[in-house]
């Protein structure tokens, strides 16, 4: 055992089934769902969790002030959206530190499985320069996992 791991733990399939089906619930229960690109999240300016205040002082205020409400608002629809942002808060935040913790636990065993490659790639090029036989060989072989240029980001060799 490496007494560096970070993470030592067993996904079984029977728990990773019940994570898929969860997930596949969620998304059940979310139809409306919608995917906006890089531009239109940039484009849309929107009421973070900072303004939510907004909601309920603006909601009053068109609620009791009908007059200056533009035409082409429809209060109705925009009181069921002020709902429904409320109500997608909740899970909203939930995800959002599940997600987080699921990607630092993925992170840190990428982190215990690289370290003793290249551990064992450090050993490998040492065997390689003491004429170890095969070991010259395989350091050319695994070698190029290793390489990395500053211009370019690292990407896995091509596999045969």
């Amino acid at each position: 055992m490496n007494i560096n791991n970070k993470v030592s733990a067993v996904l079984t399939d029977e728990q990773l089934a019940n994570i898929t089906a969860a997930i596949a619930t969620i998304s059940a229960n979310l139809p409306f769902l919608i995917e906006l690109t890089a531009r239109m999240k940039q484009q849309y300016p929107t009421i973070g969790t900072e303004r939510s205040g907004m909601l309920t002082v603006f909601t009053a205020a068109m609620q009791n002030h009908p007059q200056f409400v533009p035409a082409y608002v429809d209060m109705a629809e925009l009181l069921k959206d002020v709902a429904l942002w409320e109500r997608m808060l909740t899970p909203l935040m939930q995800l959002r530190a599940q997600l987080a913790l699921v990607e630092d636990t993925h992170h840190a065993l990428g982190h215990d499985i690289y370290m003793p490659f290249l551990s064992f790639y450090h050993t490998l090029k040492d065997a390689a320069r003491r004429n170890i036989p095969t070991a010259e060989e395989l350091q050319g072989t695994l070698g190029s996992w290793f390489e990395r240029s500053a211009a370019e980001p690292e990407t896995p060799p091509a596999t045969e």
